[in-house]
């Protein structure tokens, strides 16, 4: 134990209380000598320790800050000061974890400290340590019951539990200890609605209607109000006021989908699926009322296409709505149509409509049912979307055709090569998908949606160089390319750029920039660290709780998903070395400009002005070498993927990385949720049979483990039982049988049985009701670890299947 310090002398107090002036003045290389000077006579002394931490950080020394916080912390284990100091260290670290217990340990031995539970309580929300929080809340309350944000901040915590009634019962504690003047304009309109919002949650829907009806001339947020109003009318079932309400939302917005929604509740339709006649009656009523009153809503001329069951009224309804579109040559036409086409019958009325309507026009120059005479424009815009059309059927013969008619009638139409683009696309062909999009793109150069747009599909046909050269003409020409894509989170393009390595091979490369996507959505959730203490100062706390909610599901969004599927995808290439598909193209299409004489110049930061250095780990190998177990890394993202959804890959995929593991219970985990989805589902099949095979190979699994994988399957893991069950799992499919379902049990014999190829090539061959070009690809890609000699044969069907797909082309030099 180290002999206790001498007490300070006046001077060096007073070189205390002048240290933390450099500090706040920025002096810090002064102030560090004066720290040192005091440290020397009195080495635990924690004023001058904890300063000396905190001007190294500033100085830039993060490490050497680090430890002397640390190293303070273990001297003088029960100062306060120490473990704030430490806790505010790793803070900056964003290392949020170890910042919790350092501020909890700080108010440990300072209780009636406010300032430090300040300071956890966004670190406990961030990590959704809601049991924490609310104790952090209730301690500021009675340390500082008239600061209002504690007061919002503990409401907050309770609904967030769940705890609706207890937010309730805290919140109007609250409002009665604020004065009249608190509550007036928005911040009384604000009080309100939230209290309505926990009524609302708590099914105490009297209440919340009383306070609606009786503040309503003082309530500012009108719209949200009405909403609120129609929808507690719906719950009591006072069906005919809510039907008041939303149209009185109407008024407001007619093209509000939402309010179209609960508009059909209160004629209690729940949605426009198996509709009986009687309620079809009764939406077109409402419908030819709605369109008498609003005839410029689209929404309003629409929606009947979705519930309309009878075929000539559909098919005259369907002229109506699209007359103008193709008169004032609208291209968005086949958008708004396209939730039509899950209805066979809809699709074949809309395919001989708009043949008519083309043949109408050739020979008449006019729309069905009009006497007028239409522009040539018209017969563009018909050729247009029937192409669409036949592509979404899957006719590409004859979508091609009619996009060709299209460019053929005006060629300096940009939208048919992007329409003609995305059907080479769907067919496969991503060099001509590329072509023709740069054609759109040559028509409007200064149209960044295009240039972005032609980037994207240069990428998807593996030429980062000519998505380079197109994305250099609108970024900052003063940064790299790498950098500019960062500072502007532009997630597509990390995610594009990671799928071209990924197809390439190059799986360290991919992982490094699938990780930009991940830090990406990393920063949403730590920009908002300071903004939670700033929002509790507020009375919005309906806008704060809906935050709240997009936080937690902020890893749900599509972009995150597609690149986190891949990212999984490249971890696991890196391990297996499946054999490599679609290479880069080797020369490409567009060359990058020559710089001017200003790019060559040293780039910089343009927030802090310093220079951007140079990249020395571009193929990613430095970044991949940095991470100790791959599978974990692997684990950490599935960990985001898995929450809350029902997407049978990712469970795939999450059994893939367990199995390599030799986790075989979370394997049996995934297994039973993707059971539980689609029982059908050969992901199923094939990720059970893989982890009996593994579990069979596996000497140190353990019989309890063995007992309960055989017990899910119905058979024994040895190859002979598999072999055997094959045909019996295909027999049980009857007539759901697909060409994936084929597939995987060809490989499956494939792999335990290699005597028996011609068996599992019948199956892996038959491809005939194959429609998906890209899950082939996957297939091909993951036949090539089983055998090259079926992987040769594969190749050459889907070539048959798939005539113009570059994925499939014979092997030629690039």
């Amino acid at each position: 134990m180290a002999p206790p310090s001498k007490e300070l002398t006046n001077k060096e107090i007073t070189a205390i209380k002048g240290i933390s002036k450099l500090f706040d003045d920025k002096k810090y290389s002064k102030g560090l000598k004066e720290c040192n000077a005091i440290l020397k006579n009195h080495p635990d002394n924690p004023d001058a320790s904890c300063f000396k931490s905190l001007i190294l950080y500033n100085l830039e020394q993060q490490y050497e800050a680090r430890e002397n916080a640390i190293k303070t912390t273990k001297a003088l284990p029960t100062n306060s000061m120490a473990w704030h100091t430490l806790g505010y260290i790793y803070k900056l670290d964003k290392n949020y974890l170890d910042a919790t217990t350092a501020f909890k340990n700080a108010s440990k031995f300072n209780k009636e400290s406010s300032q430090i539970l300040k300071e956890l309580a966004p670190l406990q929300l961030y990590s959704r340590d809601l049991e924490g929080l609310k104790e952090t809340y209730a301690t500021l309350l009675k340390l500082q019951p008239s600061h209002k944000p504690h007061w919002t901040g503990l409401v907050t915590t309770y609904q967030l539990m769940g705890q609706t009634k207890s937010a309730l019962s805290v919140f109007e504690r609250y409002l009665d200890t604020l004065e009249e003047k608190d509550l007036v304009g928005v911040k009384k309109t604000e009080a309100l609605l939230y209290r309505v919002m926990l009524n609302f949650e708590l099914e105490e829907y009297d209440q919340a209607l009383d306070i609606l009806v009786k503040n309503e001339k003082s309530i500012i947020d009108k719209l949200w109000a009405t909403s609120k109003h129609g929808e507690i009318l719906l719950k009591k079932g006072e069906l005919s006021a809510a039907e008041d309400k939303f149209k009185d939302l109407l008024k407001l917005n007619q093209d509000d989908l939402n309010v179209h929604k609960k508009l059909w509740e209160s004629k209690n339709i729940k949605s426009l699926d198996n509709l009986s006649d009687e309620q079809i009656s009764t939406l077109d009523l409402l419908y030819k009322e709605l369109s008498s009153l609003y005839p410029k809503s689209l929404l309003i001329q629409k929606i009947p296409l979705l519930f309309l069951k009878d075929k000539q009224q559909f098919r005259e309804h369907a002229v109506l709505y699209t007359k103008s579109f193709l008169s004032k040559g609208i291209p968005s036409l086949f958008n708004n149509l396209k939730c039509l086409y899950n209805n066979k019958d809809k699709v074949e009325i809309l395919s001989q409509l708009f043949l008519d309507q083309l043949k109408s026009l050739k020979e008449k120059q006019q729309l069905l049912g009009s006497d007028e005479k239409e522009s040539p424009s018209t017969v563009l815009w018909c050729l247009y979307y029937l192409a669409q059309h036949f592509d979404r059927i899957n006719d590409y013969s004859t979508s091609l055709s009619y996009i060709n008619q299209a460019i053929e009638h005006t060629p300096t139409c940009l939208d048919l090569y992007v329409v003609k683009a995305k059907l080479y696309k769907h067919q496969g062909d991503l060099q001509k998908a590329y072509e023709e999009y740069d054609r759109a793109r040559n028509l409007d150069l200064a149209d960044r949606y295009l240039n972005t747009k032609c980037a994207l599909y240069a990428l998807r046909n593996n030429d980062p160089d000519t998505a380079e050269a197109i994305f250099s003409l609108i970024k900052d020409e003063t940064q790299t390319l790498l950098f500019n894509i960062q500072e502007f989170q532009c997630i597509w393009y990390e995610r594009e750029l990671g799928k071209t390595y990924l197809r390439a091979g190059d799986n360290a490369r991919a992982i490094k920039l699938f990780n930009f996507v991940d830090k990406n959505h990393l920063e949403y959730l730590e920009d908002q660290m300071d903004f939670h203490n700033h929002i509790n100062k507020k009375l919005t706390m309906r806008s704060y709780i809906e935050f709240l909610r997009w936080e937690d599901q902020v890893y749900q969004n599509k972009p995150y998903i597609a690149t986190g599927k891949a990212h999984v995808k490249a971890y696991l290439n890196h391990q297996n070395k499946p054999e490599v598909m679609a290479p880069l193209k080797k020369v490409p299409a567009i060359k990058k400009p020559a710089p001017k004489p200003s790019q060559l110049e040293p780039k910089k930061d343009p927030n802090t002005g310093l220079t951007i250095p140079e990249d020395d780990d571009l193929n990613g190998k430095k970044f991949l070498v940095k991470q100790v177990n791959l599978m974990d890394s692997a684990q950490l993202i599935l960990d985001n993927l898995l929450k809350n959804t029902d997407d049978i890959e990712i469970y795939s995929l999450a059994c893939q990385v367990n199995t390599l593991q030799k986790k075989y219970l979370l394997v049996l985990k995934s297994l039973v949720k993707i059971k539980s989805i689609n029982e059908n589902s050969p992901y199923y099949y094939e990720n059970l049979v893989n982890l009996m095979i593994k579990i069979s190979e596996d000497q140190e699994v353990s019989a309890i483990v063995k007992a309960a994988v055989e017990k899910q399957a119905g058979f024994s893991s040895d190859a002979e039982s598999i072999l055997a069950n094959n045909q019996t799992y295909l027999e049980k499919l009857g007539g759901n049988v697909t060409a994936q379902h084929r597939f995987v049990v060809g490989k499956i014999i494939a792999k335990l049985s290699p005597s028996s190829l011609d068996k599992a090539s019948e199956l892996i061959l038959n491809v005939q009701d194959e429609k998906s070009w890209k899950q082939c690809a996957d297939n091909l890609q993951s036949l090539s670890l089983v055998s090259s000699e079926l992987t040769s044969k594969y190749r050459e069907k889907l070539h048959e299947q798939f005539p113009i797909a570059n994925y499939f082309q014979p092997k030629v030099e690039n």
